[in-house]
């Protein structure tokens, strides 16, 4: 039973997760990164996904990491 509920409820303290789905953690994470204006951060904190929710965020998982190659490629054309 407690299994059952751990899928469907999720407690938080703070940013932690107390109880809950594992991908509750990432997310929470991911969130967090995302407010402190670090995407790469975020999109790092999506590893921690499990496949079906990897599967689910990979759209935007996939955009933002557009946007970070995107900002890297930008970054080496100022140095050279």
């Amino acid at each position: 039973m407690l299994l059952k509920a751990q899928k469907l409820i999720t407690v938080r303290e703070g940013e932690k997760v107390l109880v809950g789905a594992p991908a509750s953690y990432a997310l929470v994470h991911a969130q967090h990164e995302l407010e402190v204006g670090d995407l790469a951060g975020a999109v790092g904190a999506l590893d921690g996904l499990d496949p079906e929710a990897a599967k689910v965020m990979a759209p935007w998982r996939a955009e933002a990491q557009s946007l970070l190659d995107a900002r890297a490629a930008l970054a080496g054309l100022a140095n050279s």
